[in-house]
């Protein structure tokens, strides 16, 4: 964790080309808490993008590192194997499942497969998504490999009950015309462990502060 004046800047290498950085508006990790609106900076090639997932300036960012927690760790023990050529899909296949959400029928006929608890097969392999999307899966040679897409952000979706001249398909159409993989990544068994350990740090420390936030309100 690299200490810069008025932010702490903490690093998630992938390789000499590129890397993200949580960006928390404080030199003094023992004031950050859950809301602290971090910038989640992905700098690929030159080019910088917004991983921040919400809308806000205050999401909660323990959110961001469970999702490194769970997913990165996911892919360490080798639980998110995906053929190549379906990998490279995933962009167009979030799409589908968020413009059919309403209209599985119809997502499943574009090739989306769900889990037991309904969550798409894009969604269980993102990371983030706001000015790209970044997903991460197994090879088939066990390699954890990540890909960045341009991220889908419609609110458009297919209503089953509504006549089709009526819904508004030309962002998903021009989404899915456009789509393309913007770069590719394999991430080292070593980096992808660390990745964890500093999500676990992080979001140890958050917590600690958060409890000492409210012991103090507490006493007032």
């Amino acid at each position: 964790m690299n200490k810069v004046t008025t932010r702490t800047v903490v690093t998630f290498h992938i390789d000499s080309h590129a890397k993200i950085e949580f960006i928390l508006p404080s030199e003094n990790l023992n004031a950050i808490t859950c809301f602290e609106g971090a910038a989640i900076i992905l700098y690929l090639n030159d080019q910088t993008y917004n991983l921040n997932n919400g809308i806000s300036a205050f999401d909660d960012i323990r959110h961001d590192l469970d999702v490194i927690i769970e997913k990165i760790g996911a892919a360490i023990a080798q639980k998110l194997i995906l053929p190549e050529s379906q990998a490279l899909l995933l962009g167009k296949l979030y799409a589908h499942a968020t413009f059919f959400t309403l209209a599985k029928v119809k997502a499943r006929a574009l090739g989306v497969t769900y889990d037991e608890s309904g969550i798409s097969v894009a969604k269980k392999h993102m990371l983030w998504f706001k000015d790209v999307a970044l997903y991460v899966f197994n090879g088939q040679d066990g390699s954890i490999r990540l890909i960045i897409a341009p991220s889908y952000r419609s609110h458009d979706f297919f209503d089953p009950d509504e006549a089709e001249d009526q819904i508004d398909f030309s962002y998903y159409h021009q989404y899915l015309k456009q789509y393309h993989v913007i770069d590719q990544k394999r991430l080292t068994k070593r980096l992808a462990q660390k990745w964890v350990s500093q999500a676990q740090r992080l979001l140890k420390i958050i917590e600690c502060n958060v409890l000492r936030l409210i012991h103090d309100k507490a006493i007032e």
